[in-house]
């Protein structure tokens, strides 16, 4: 049978909370990164069968993979894998503070101090919108095990951000809730890191002594082509590490 050309790994799970399009994108976009569909994309029949799920979850998928740049569409031909040229396969896995913590052995846990809708030109610029447009920032000290690891300050878009006001960012990622509560899915990103020290405010929210050396790390992600967060976070260097993988490599390696 045709269908035993693809090697799609990763079962969906209807009990996850994560939509059943996003848990498909993800495991899609992994098979891309391995380079399973040189032969070409599967239809999206074939995809409904392999996953026993609707044509209306398959076409939400892959709509999802077109915005990030990895699939197209050709009239009368199907779908294809983006060629070398418009998406260079390079596997990106973003620093993330929840693994990083979790990779240390530490429960991994958040104490939200700031949950608001503001106005802030930087964050507006950042998310290219108007001078004076607002977003929802979340504002959260990352915990290991009880003890300060990170400070982070993340403007939102609105309205598509709006229904985590109500939500519990007490543990977990951030773009875990986003997809879960708000079904946007970060798909990339841009990370910037600077040494810094820390002031008094930022100081006191990591226990540490003013002017203690940290890394600030600003980055801007997407969902698709539209940048949806604006993130500004204080890391506790001597207590945390961030680690990101690139390219294809062992697993034991990421």
């Amino acid at each position: 049978m045709r269908e035993k050309r693809w090697h799609i790994e990763g079962a969906l799970d209807p009990s996850d909370p994560m939509p059943l399009w996003a848990q498909l994108a993800s495991a899609l976009r992994d098979a891309i990164l391995r380079g399973e569909f040189e032969g070409g994309f599967p239809s999206e029949l074939e995809l409904k069968g392999l996953f026993d799920v609707s044509r209306a979850t398959v076409r939400e998928a892959i709509r999802r993979l077109k915005e990030e740049g990895m699939l197209q569409s050709r009239q009368g031909s199907g779908t294809y894998v983006n060629g070398p040229n418009s998406f260079d396969r390079m596997q990106v896995s973003s620093s993330s503070v929840a693994r990083a913590i979790q990779e240390l052995g530490l429960d991994e846990t958040s104490k939200v101090i700031g949950l608001e809708v503001v106005e802030d030109d930087r964050a507006a610029h950042a998310l290219t919108l108007p001078d004076g447009e607002k977003t929802l920032l979340i504002s959260r000290i990352r915990l290991g095990s009880a003890v300060p690891m990170a400070l982070d300050h993340s403007w939102l878009k609105l309205p598509e951000a709006l229904p985590l006001l109500d939500a519990d960012l007490s543990q977990g990622a951030l773009y875990e809730s986003m997809v879960e509560i708000c079904q946007i899915l970060v798909s990339g990103g841009v990370d910037r890191y600077k040494a810094a020290v820390a002031s008094a405010s930022d100081a006191e929210y990591l226990s540490l002594e003013p002017g203690t050396p940290v890394i600030v790390a600003e980055r801007i992600a997407y969902s698709g082509v539209t940048p949806i967060e604006y993130r500004r976070s204080i890391l506790a260097s001597k207590r945390l590490a961030l680690s990101a993988a690139w390219g294809f490599v062992p697993e034991n390696e990421e």
